[in-house]
């Protein structure tokens, strides 16, 4: 049996990884599309904005592993119905559990994967995410300072730059005539706007400055050269959500966070445990219409529709119960209850020896 198992697993496995990546590329792409804005309003480079976008596949795979998995035992199975392998499986002795193992074995890696995902690898790249999503659309280089162009930032002070990139200017030239018994024009390969004391500045390096100090020209090159703006960036926060926070933070918050938000805390904690169960219950289902009726093949199509009608229901219920969790915290125990519940029922009927044959 062991050959057996090995060789159903195989294929599982295969199809799964091919069915994910297919899926989630999709995902990603809509989410790609989506996002893309940002090149053309901000200038982003393209692999800031690559690196941007994977930071959302670990959410994207979770999303999709249910359904990917669903798919696939489907096919795989009705696969080997069809071929007969499944028949002669079953006439050398392997049981309707024994059969179901290779899957079930699948769903508790895939279990162990969505435990880790959601605990630890999400709110990573959740948190990196919206980081870097938060950095570049208040990218105060990218709000004020347009390409190739001459801008005036405040009055008397004049910049030119030849490219923006992550709040970093390229080949710039910056003329400051708000003094006028002392103007200077300065050429730089690179600046940055940085916040001082003082206030909003920007640090330039790697170029050369033409001062004019009552009609004397004085020239000379430098490394690096700060010209103070004299105005106050204002300082934007975000509000961090639950979905960006590890489990440790969501179990142990801050004393001050009202009872609203702890709720919201507990409800992002106990998702992350419920999604684990979702391919398990969704191995389970699959299973469960293919061993129905006859395993000669007859009948299975009017099964595999029924069956493909009963996961989206099965989905849409999940997910009903998840969006109760948010609104109701006390529902987690029935909530925990109707997915081992759930688990229960599939793993009996796969092991029950009742019934005949066919």
């Amino acid at each position: 049996m062991k050959i057996l198992s090995n060789y159903i697993f195989k294929h599982l496995a295969h199809g799964l990884i091919t069915v994910t990546l297919v899926l989630a590329g999709v995902a990603w792409l809509t989410q790609f599309l989506r996002l893309f804005g940002l090149v053309l309003e901000r200038g982003l480079s393209l692999w800031s904005f690559i690196s941007l976008t994977v930071l959302l596949l670990p959410q994207i795979i979770t999303i999709v592993i249910p359904i990917a998995v669903f798919a696939v035992v489907l096919f795989i199975y009705h696969k080997f119905v069809m071929d007969k392998e499944l028949l002669v499986m079953q006439a050398g002795g392997a049981s309707r559990g024994q059969l179901a193992r290779p899957a079930l074995w699948l769903g508790g890696i895939l279990f162990i994967y969505l435990l880790f995902s959601s605990h630890i690898l999400e709110p990573w790249a959740n948190q990196q995410f919206k980081n870097k999503q938060f950095s570049f659309r208040n990218d105060l280089a990218s709000l004020v300072i347009k390409e190739d162009s001459f801008n005036t930032l405040i009055p008397n002070l004049t910049i030119y730059v030849e490219k923006t990139n992550n709040n970093i200017l390229y080949n710039l030239i910056l003329h400051d005539n708000r003094v006028p018994e002392r103007t200077y024009t300065v050429f730089a390969k690179k600046g940055e706007f940085v916040q001082t004391q003082k206030g909003l500045s920007v640090a330039l390096a790697q170029g050369s400055l033409q001062e004019n100090k009552n009609g004397e020209i004085i020239y000379g090159d430098f490394k690096n050269f700060t010209v103070d703006l004299g105005i106050l960036e204002e300082k934007k926060e975000r509000r961090v959500k639950p979905k960006e926070l590890f489990s440790t933070t969501l179990l142990r918050p801050s004393e001050n966070i009202d009872q609203r938000t702890h709720n919201e805390y507990m409800a992002e904690f106990h998702r992350r445990n419920l999604v684990a169960f979702w391919p398990i219950l969704s191995i389970c289902l699959a299973l469960i219409g293919l061993f129905l009726g006859s395993i000669t093949g007859r009948s299975k199509g009017n099964n595999i529709l029924v069956t493909s009608i009963a996961f989206v229901g099965l989905e849409a219920l999940l997910l009903t119960s998840i969006n109760l969790l948010k609104k109701n915290i006390a529902l987690a125990g029935a909530i925990y209850g109707m997915h081992i519940l759930f688990l229960i029922a599939g793993l009996a009927f796969l092991w029950s020896t009742r019934g005949k044959k066919k």
